[in-house]
């Protein structure tokens, strides 16, 4: 391993770490409140419109009607 790629990949592998941690934290708020934003920055201890930055920054959208299940159902 060249010294370049020390200094690069740790960067790299930490950085995508961080956002992959920040969209499961920020997914998992949303789901526990109902996709309630304001409920979900709270959990979160951010901003409403911080959260909203984030969610549009990683395109995270609210789950569809086929990715939702029934009562009783799964």
């Amino acid at each position: 391993m060249s010294q370049s790629d020390s200094e690069s990949a740790p960067r790299t592998s930490l950085r995508s770490l961080r956002i992959e941690t920040e969209i499961r934290a920020i997914a998992r708020a949303l789901q526990e409140t109902g996709w309630n934003r304001r409920r979900a920055a709270e959990l979160l201890s951010i901003s409403y419109r911080g959260l909203l930055y984030k969610i549009r920054q990683h395109n995270i959208a609210p789950p569809t009607d086929s990715e939702l299940t029934t009562f009783g159902q799964g």
